[in-house]
């Protein structure tokens, strides 16, 4: 997961979205930022050898879900055929999470996901362990894809647990080129002689990138939990339901409430969320409060999502249901609008 500390392009490009998911899950004060370097990674290492017993066992209790995968490939609703190597995952991957995306595999939907995450041509995409640390995260560098199999006591996870873990790290993996763009965006640090502007510029520049962040996130949400309801729709009959934990879906039980509203979003998410991306979220006079004020006045479509924009990519007419372009937040204008109001 990306930390305030991890900004810069180079870096691994996976979206802080994912302690959102985290959220769903578990209670806020467990949350942990995820260690990608060498030692942590071979820890990773230790605890899947120290699993392995308990992973076969584990696995026996799957090989039904297998055999359901085996039976609806040679149905007339999912026709065997040869997939494009970026559907498969990689061969090393972890043995029952391995298993899960194989299952997953049976939906229209979930290939289509597949289908379109590819990194340097056709690299399929690497299924890790992630109980250590409880890392729920996507890897640009490596094309690896980071879940927990057990909880922190030791237990495994549910089915549909890990399977909607899956299946939002696939959904961070497709739109990694959106959050790499915005992450560019970055602003530097100031000399400890910067002007006073320029002082007071940054605090709205870093408020302006973290609103960008969670724009984009926010649009990509309902995104999920659309493919969500599809995928437990077309996976075998007979597997174990819900096929794929419902993750958000809540959030979008009325139109223009909840999450359709990008303010009501921002409004869950900053004051343990946000502050990843500017630690200043949470503070009363947080710059990104006047942005908002500003980008409903001027643009207020682009916060909301519209009955349309939904029906539209449920439908496929769409392959998104907001554009990059839409990003009210992607240019200078509603920093600097409401800097010069503040200044006057």
């Amino acid at each position: 997961m990306i930390t305030h500390l991890d900004r810069t392009p180079e870096n691994k490009s996976q979206s802080a979205a994912n302690k959102v998911s985290q959220k769903q899950y578990r209670d806020a004060s467990s949350f942990t930022f995820v260690d990608h370097r060498p030692e942590a990674i071979s820890l990773r290492s230790l605890q899947e050898v120290a699993n392995k017993s308990g992973q076969v066992s584990q696995l026996s209790a799957l090989q039904e879900m297998a055999n359901l995968s085996v039976r609806a490939n040679k149905s007339d609703k999912f026709p065997a055929r040869a997939l494009p190597i970026q559907r498969i995952a990689a061969p090393g991957s972890d043995p029952m999470l391995l298993t899960h995306y194989n299952f997953l595999m049976n939906s229209a939907t979930f290939q289509d996901l597949a289908n379109r995450i590819t990194m340097n041509g056709d690299i399929p995409i690497n299924l890790v362990d992630g109980t250590v640390g409880q890392n729920i995260s996507y890897d640009e560098e490596s094309h690896t894809i980071y879940v927990p199999v057990r909880d922190e006591g030791g237990s495994f996870h549910s089915n549909d647990q890990i399977r909607g873990d899956i299946l939002w790290e696939m959904h961070n993996a497709h739109n990694k080129g959106s959050l790499k763009r915005a992450n560019m965006r970055y602003p530097e640090e100031l000399p400890a002689n910067a002007k006073p502007d320029e002082k007071r510029e940054l605090l709205y520049k870093k408020a302006n990138y973290a609103l960008s962040v969670e724009w984009i996130e926010w649009s990509k949400v309902l995104e999920h939990v659309i493919r969500e309801g599809k995928i437990n729709q077309e996976l075998p009959a007979g597997a174990p339901t819900p096929r794929v934990q419902n993750q958000f879906g809540n959030n979008y039980t009325v139109q223009d409430q909840g999450w359709y509203l990008f303010e009501n979003y921002l409004n869950d998410m900053k004051n343990w969320h946000t502050i990843s991306y500017d630690a200043n979220a949470n503070n009363l006079n947080w710059k990104g409060s006047r942005m908002m004020r500003t980008a409903i006045e001027k643009r207020r479509k682009s916060l909301q999502i519209t009955a349309k924009e939904e029906s539209d990519f449920r439908d496929r007419h769409k392959t998104s249901i907001k554009q990059d372009g839409s990003n009210p937040f992607r240019s200078d204008s509603i920093w600097k609008e409401s800097s010069f109001r503040d200044y006057k």
